[in-house]
């Protein structure tokens, strides 16, 4: 029988953890008051999101991460039966043979998928559950997906979650009320998902040179108007406007070549790059030596209605930025007015782009770069949810 290796807070993620941002963030808040252990899968996804599997020790945070074979990367029914079946399978049963010896007085777990993991661990341990819901329920659709299948069975999940959780997150009001109204959950904290403060850099003034720099950072996949991306830029170098794109993120290789034909037909190879993945570290920067930043997602994926972290890296990093015209968005821009909003198509995009050339100054810059330091902290966010649950946790 394996020993007990006992914590205060045990957080539970899908990704491993230096790609798994509103877990590891959680993980490194509690980590500063109590010990925590980071409990993940090894790697998650198909765009490269992987990590070495074991248990390594920073100080009071232990990170434990689940081998997982690599999952096949193209899309059909075999390859999705293989990753189900052959990857991620045998590490969740893993997650939850484990639940047994991994104590803690706290579990929190983000995304209904593995919410099932941390309702054993309530019931085994006792524990207070903060149950992270980080995206729209029942919302991922994509062609393929492992996650499309889980997601038929989030709404049986979430309806016992609103029984077990002692504490429900979620990243955007709209959401908070689909919870409420649809699963039955009576108290549900908004909580951002707001850069942590090692990921921010010192405000540098925007280039502003004689040619727009745009810049886009994120996982590289369908759904993510990289395609409308490429074409507004085509239409704005056919009017005559002088302008770049940087597009820096992780994807699959079939879609990352299918974007590169696309940016070969417009014979944009000047404009528009594309840099592969980046370091986290080194993200802020990447938007400081832009102009503008975008964030886009089509609103035809019912996954793309959240408040994207995109959204608030950009303005946090000190750039206004262009997001698509959706309720959390239209929410976000309204009370902070850090840029624009744009209808998700190459014409409007293109449209909005011109626009905001035309207002762009330093004094928007900093403004935006005010707002991050202000209003959108992890720690302002999070600080209460972390006080309460330890605070409760220590009277059971």
């Amino acid at each position: 029988m394996k020993c007990q290796q006992s914590s205060d807070v045990l957080v539970i993620s899908m990704g491993p953890y230096k790609f798994a941002t509103r877990p590891r963030k959680a993980a490194d808040s509690y980590a500063e008051l109590v010990s925590t252990r980071f409990l993940s899968l090894q790697g998650v996804g198909r765009t490269g999101k992987r990590d070495q599997s074991g248990t390594t020790k920073d100080g009071v945070l232990v990170i434990e991460q689940i081998p997982v074979r690599e999952p096949r990367v193209d899309l059909g029914a075999m390859s999705l039966a293989y990753n189900a079946l052959c990857c991620y399978l045998p590490a969740l049963l893993k997650l939850l043979a484990l639940m047994p010896f991994r104590p803690a007085k706290v579990v929190q777990v983000t995304g209904a998928p593995l919410a099932g993991v941390a309702y054993l661990h309530k019931l085994v341990h006792k524990s207070f559950l903060v149950l992270d819901i980080n995206e729209r329920p029942a919302s991922v659709t994509a062609t393929g997906s492992v996650f499309a299948l889980a997601a038929k069975l989030e709404p049986r999940i979430l309806r016992m979650g609103a029984r077990l959780a002692d504490l429900t997150l979620t990243v955007a009001p709209g959401h908070a009320e689909l919870l409420q109204r649809n699963y039955g959950f009576e108290d549900v904290r908004v909580v951002r998902n707001c850069p942590d403060a090692a990921w921010r850099k010192p405000y540098t003034a925007p280039p502003m040179s004689d040619s727009l720099r745009i810049v886009t950072v994120g996982s590289i996949f369908e759904g993510r108007a990289f395609e409308i991306m490429i074409e507004a830029i085509a239409l704005l170098l056919r009017d005559g406007m002088q302008v770049e794109l940087d597009i820096y993120g992780p994807g699959r290789p079939q879609y990352l070549s299918s974007l590169e034909r696309e940016i070969e037909k417009f014979g944009l190879h000047n404009n528009v790059r594309m840099h592969g993945a980046l370091e986290r570290n080194d993200v802020a920067a990447a938007y400081l030596n832009a102009d503008l930043g975008l964030a886009l997602y089509e609103p035809g994926d019912p996954g793309n209605d959240s408040l994207s972290n995109k959204v608030m890296e950009v303005v946090c990093a000190g750039r206004p930025v262009i997001a698509g015209r959706l309720p959390e968005n239209v929410r976000f821009m309204e009370q902070f007015e850090v840029g624009w909003l744009t209808d998700v198509s190459a014409a409007a995009l293109a449209e909005t782009i011109l626009e905001a050339s035309a207002a762009l100054t330093p004094n928007l810059a900093e403004h935006c770069y005010a707002v991050g330091r202000s209003e959108l902290t992890w720690s302002a966010a999070f600080d209460s949810v972390r006080e309460d649950a330890l605070r409760h946790a220590c009277r059971r």
